[in-house]
């Protein structure tokens, strides 16, 4: 695609300051605003609901069948309005960066392409004149600025050699955006990893450390975070704020039904470890795991297992306006799921009764044929190989337990976004005791995404459920238990997908006993 592909021994580092040019006075020059900020007048438009004569929705829904009036506001957005618009109002003249890549915390390896979308202000509409970009090496020496060239109408794009000769150190880039009215803003001190290139234990996963033995497998529990927790702040609903690996292990799960119609579904999942008990990947099983719910998978009023169904990781970071089946657009492409597994308290039932069982796992094949598309250099086209897969622990008692729960909502599509705060219990019906995150109003489409405990600024945490189903009418997310102590069958499931041979042009497996 014509990017321009620099060795780091030709870029000559010097002082750790930044270049005095490039230093503007407050008045041209705006920080980076996380991804996570939420733009009121994006989110003013919603769009219509279909409800359940039950009074409850299953939150993954066709496209069009959005739930509406579920509050978008944070604990902590309440506090200084006003000052937050004035904000909001000075960046929107400003051009804009995102879908920066190579993401916060991730980790690289030998050749990497530096990447970002970059567009006008939406008040300005000023052209973009001008994008530059700037390392810092791990001893805090910074590069000079090099100009990034455009490869698209919106991307920016180069690549830098060299990494190899510095495993396991921790580098910075600056990107800078000028428009033809003189105004900046940047993406400043974007942290990332070199990891190790050969030796260690032979982890293949991103983000993993090849030292640590905790990383070849075993049993055991998950591993501890090698990043500091996550502040736990109670959060509604709200663009998912942080980079790092869940970011990428969470993806959109798009499936139709061969019923005759052109619908499309969307829900989302997670890639998990696919080793014993889901406490360490198995790079040698020959396939990836995906954790959704169960009504992602096979509709129960149908009787039928998704005849076609696709995984993209990262699609908040598409280059196309809403979830397509176009791979092209998406960083890491798409994957075909193979088939899934669920259980039979799930497909004999209906919704609300079969509300206990409403988990189910995706399995995709590490063959390439499964992968399509992706813009970012160097993918290898497995799945778990390429993102970063989450533990679960299906021993864990979810008890007050702080949650991140995180999912594509269709209503704010593409973006990614979560609600944290303590589970609480709930009975959706009388015989069984749901998860339940009182005030979370992720929205149709956040179905199947996951129920994160102990997260930490890695993006690393264990997955303990996902998300289920909702009520109409107000704020609430359920989530099923994984528990086996409890009577769960999701163990059961997951060792399923995880040593099934393929069940063909069924789609899944109908899982009778545990």
């Amino acid at each position: 695609r014509g990017a321009t592909v620099f060795h780091l021994d030709s870029l000559g580092f010097g002082s750790s300051s930044v270049v005095d040019s490039h230093v503007d006075s407050p008045k041209e020059r705006e920080e980076f605003a996380p991804q996570g900020e939420d733009d009121p007048a994006e989110d003013e438009e919603e769009e219509e609901t279909l409800t359940t004569n039950q009074g409850r929705s299953l939150q993954g829904n066709h496209s069009q069948d959005l739930p509406q009036d579920h509050p978008s506001m944070t604990a902590l957005g309440r506090k200084n309005n006003k000052k937050k618009k004035n904000n909001n109002n000075r960046k929107k003249k400003l051009p804009k960066i995102d879908q920066l890549n190579p993401s916060e915390g991730k980790t690289i390896r030998g050749k990497q392409t530096f990447s970002a979308r970059v567009q006008p202000s939406a008040i300005t509409q000023a052209a973009i004149s001008e994008v530059s970009f700037q390392l810092e090496d791990h001893t805090g020496a910074s590069s000079g600025w090099l100009e990034m060239p455009q490869v698209s109408d919106t991307l920016f794009e180069i690549t830098v050699d060299g990494f190899d000769k510095y495993p396991k150190t921790k580098w910075k880039y600056t990107m800078e955006a000028k428009d033809e009215k003189g105004k900046k803003t940047n993406a400043r001190d974007v942290s990332f990893v070199v990891g190790s290139t050969a030796g260690g234990s032979g982890c293949q996963f991103a983000g993993c450390d090849n030292d640590s033995p905790s990383s070849t497998g075993g049993e055991g529990a998950p591993s501890a975070p090698s990043h500091p927790p996550l502040r736990k702040t109670h959060v509604e609903d709200s663009n998912w704020p942080h980079e790092g690996a869940i970011k990428s292990a969470t993806g959109r799960i798009m499936f139709e039904f061969d019923d005759g119609t052109d619908q499309s579904f969307v829900c989302s999942g997670t890639v998990v470890m696919d080793g014993r008990r889901g406490r360490s990947p198995d790079p040698d099983n020959g396939r990836t795991v995906v954790q959704t719910a169960a009504h992602c998978a096979y509709n129960d009023v149908l009787k039928k297992f998704a005849s076609k169904a696709v995984f993209i990781p990262d699609q908040v970071n598409t280059r196309g306006e809403k979830s397509d089946f176009n791979a092209a657009n998406d960083p890491y492409g798409a994957w075909y799921l193979s088939f899934a597994t669920i259980a039979s308290g799930w497909a004999d039932g209906s919704f609300p009764e079969n509300v206990p069982y409403d988990y189910a796992y995706y399995t995709v094949f590490d063959d390439r044929s499964t992968h399509e598309g992706g813009y970012l250099n160097g993918l290898s086209g497995i799945l778990d190989h390429d993102v970063t897969p989450m533990a679960i622990d299906f021993d864990a008692d979810p008890s007050d337990e702080f949650v991140h729960s995180i999912g594509y909502s269709a209503d704010k599509d593409p973006r990614l976004r979560h609600c944290a705060m303590e589970n609480t219990s709930i009975n959706g019906v009388p015989w069984y005791t749901n998860l339940w995150l009182k005030d979370c109003a992720l929205t149709g489409g956040a179905s199947g995404g996951p129920w994160m405990a102990h997260m930490d600024q890695g993006g690393v945490g264990t997955l303990i459920s996902v998300n289920s189903w909702g009520f109409t009418h107000k704020a609430g997310m359920a989530g099923p238990v994984l528990r086996t102590k409890e009577g769960s069958w999701a163990e059961c499931l997951f060792t399923k997908a995880r040593t099934a041979n393929d069940p063909g042009k069924v789609g899944g497996i109908v899982v009778k006993s545990c």
